[in-house]
């Protein structure tokens, strides 16, 4: 069914973004103040390019604290901005998966970034 306007559908886990290469800024402060992230338990933002600038629009936007999991695991954090996350969020009780820190291939920085599934 369709939403009726002015109002969201309600969900409970969503999946947005996975594997998408552009992790920028741009793309998660929109996500980040989504009205519909205030419903959703889980967010996966997993197996993409994320980076510093896109974890920080994350932590800037509306608070993920209400968050069973947030999923980021294949991400291009540094360890800083790893524990910034783990901090913001784990004493709210908020799983957050940070496996899998990847560096940017040929040490290219943004440019480098890869997915973790890709054609």
């Amino acid at each position: 069914f369709p939403a009726r306007p002015g109002r969201l559908p309600s969900y409970r886990t969503r999946r947005w973004c996975r594997w998408c290469r552009s992790r920028s800024r741009r793309v998660q402060r929109p996500v980040a103040s989504a009205p519909v992230v205030a419903q959703l338990k889980t967010l996966d933002l997993s197996n993409g390019t994320l980076g510093d600038e896109g974890a920080a629009a994350l932590l800037e936007g509306q608070p993920l604290t209400h968050l069973d999991t947030l999923d980021l695991h294949h991400h291009f954090l540094s360890e800083a901005m790893e524990e910034r996350v783990r901090s913001a969020l784990e004493p709210h009780g908020v799983h957050v998966d940070l496996s899998e820190r990847n560096e940017p291939w040929d040490n290219r920085g943004a440019e480098g970034r890869y997915t973790a599934v890709s054609e």
